[in-house]
């Protein structure tokens, strides 16, 4: 098997003759809730990556002009589906786009405007925000259960290396909303629109980003700053732990697809995802992403968390070996539990629904 190939084919890494990690990219936004369908009908036209981004913006713009057309209706349901749609094709549209050119920065915007269109038709309450950092400002939202008003637990989710905040919603935030808690998710130094429109690239001392958000819920009335948790996934099951080792306001830590040190565990043997932390880096050259992802480690930290560690992990995950997470599950001194599945794959995608209910439960029972 050649390096970066699945383990087990699924429908589309078995029917369409394109780069297995973008097809498993596909089929990450389906199980998020994007159209079945409509993926395999743009695959199909698909002969090669050169021909990705056309056919991909393409649907993004037929679905957008469908909600527009739905919502003149005042078909709004139809609406809100339509527009999310069209998010999850602009935004399969613009992944393989890692240069700033004037095409990725056109695709950022109008998936973000997809995204804010159908988020105005939801039945949850999400303020969009922007949190000051040092001499600028990072974007995200936070989302509150609807019908609650009163102090709240929260939630910090931490994407990985090619997560956004919009793609959140659909993995956190409504399964968060419906256990009564509210959710916080930002395109921090590294992220989405971060990295993608403001140049603002990734730290390993993800301590001080994390706080800066603690800093601004500190402010928010319906905040219960007594109960915070912060989730992490890929890249974000290093900035996770990272950052409960220094701020003791997180009472609950997730790291889902643990990383302990981003060099040995993923850099090196995963080339494959390279190029994309060559980008969130700001790197020229592969060889000066390494050079600075080496400051990328939990050797000299872990010892420091306090508060209870859960950490989730795929036993075949491809892009950060399991052997990540019995590490840090090693290290750790606080209150731990870690629970693989054998046969997962990374994020566990082969098992969405049973990995993601019993993580955001495990954050419900000790933010009660």
């Amino acid at each position: 098997m050649k390096q970066g190939d699945v383990k087990i084919k699924d429908m589309f890494t078995s029917t369409f003759d394109l780069p297995s990690h973008f097809l498993n990219v596909a089929r990450r936004f389906v199980i998020f809730g994007a159209d079945l369908s409509e993926c395999e009908r743009v695959l199909s036209k698909i002969r090669s990556m050169d021909e990705w981004y056309t056919h991909w913006s393409k649907s993004g713009a037929r679905f957008e002009e469908a909600a527009l057309n739905a919502c003149r209706q005042g078909k709004l349901l139809t609406a809100r589906a339509l527009y999310f749609q069209s998010f999850f094709s602009y935004r399969l549209a613009g992944f393989p786009l890692l240069e700033d050119t004037p095409e990725r920065k056109e695709i950022y915007k109008k998936t973000m405007a997809a995204f804010r269109e159908g988020v105005g038709l939801d039945p949850i309450p999400i303020d969009f925000i922007e949190i000051p950092f040092e001499e600028n400002s990072f974007p995200g939202y936070l989302s509150r259960p609807a019908n609650r008003h009163g102090p709240m637990p929260v939630a910090v989710y931490l994407p990985g290396s090619d997560g956004w905040k919009e793609d959140q919603l659909f993995v956190a935030v409504y399964a968060l909303a419906e256990r009564g808690i509210a959710c916080l998710v930002a395109d921090g130094p590294g992220q989405g629109e971060s990295v993608g429109l403001r140049q603002m690239y990734a730290r390993p001392d993800y301590e001080v980003v994390v706080t800066t958000i603690l800093d601004y819920l500190e402010n928010r009335s319906e905040i219960d700053m007594q109960r915070v948790a912060l989730i992490g996934s890929s890249v974000g099951g290093y900035y996770a732990p990272r950052a409960a080792a220094f701020d003791k306001r997180i009472k609950a830590c997730v790291c889902y697809s643990a990383i302990f040190d981003l060099v040995e565990g993923v850099f090196d043997p995963y080339p494959p995802v390279r190029p994309r932390l060559k980008e969130i880096i700001g790197a020229k050259t592969i060889e000066e992403a390494r050079e600075k992802f080496l400051l990328f480690t939990l050797k000299h930290v872990v010892q420091k968390i306090e508060c209870p560690c859960l950490i989730i992990h795929g036993g075949e995950d491809i892009i950060v070996p399991v052997s990540e997470a019995k590490r840090l599950f090693d290290a750790l001194r606080a209150p731990k539990e870690i629970k693989i599945w054998e046969d997962g794959s990374h994020n566990l995608l082969n098992y969405y629904i049973e990995s993601r209910s019993y993580m955001y439960d495990w954050v419900t029972d000790r933010l009660r």
